[in-house]
């Protein structure tokens, strides 16, 4: 009896897998043709802010895997008895990796866009009268 609960449950969960990708796929397909429809680019979607993804991706890994390495490694020494080192490292090394990977972002984004200066508030009146007229 057991064996069966096991067997619907893993293929349930596959089944639900795939039921959500594939809805996520269609969705976004039948979006993407009601923007060729209506003359729009796919701009939206932010496809062009994902040039560091894999940088995220591999921070996060070697974060991961080093704070795994080094939690390890406290564990052996100091002989805890739980996995107090293991986890405690890895968060701090993951929690670092971030840290660093939104900076390195955010400096190469600052020097990238330019900074575009705000119009005076007297040259918004001006603005405003020309209107009015």
């Amino acid at each position: 009896m057991e064996e069966i609960v096991a067997m619907v449950a893993i293929l349930g969960f596959f089944i639900s897998v795939s039921t959500i990708l594939q809805t996520y796929l269609k969705n976004r397909h039948v979006e993407r043709l009601a923007l060729i429809k209506f003359g729009q680019n796919a701009s939206v979607f932010g496809q062009g802010k994902g040039s560091y993804k894999p940088l995220k991706w591999g921070l996060g890994f070697v974060s991961l895997g080093m704070g795994l390495l080094v939690g390890y490694i406290f564990d052996t020494i100091f002989g805890a008895d739980g996995p107090l080192f293991v986890f405690g490292f890895t968060f701090l090394f993951g929690g670092l990796s971030m840290i660093f990977y939104y900076r390195y972002v955010a400096s190469k984004l600052e020097d990238t866009t330019m900074v575009e200066e705000k119009p005076s508030p007297k040259t918004q009146l001006d603005e405003m009268d020309d209107f009015m007229l």
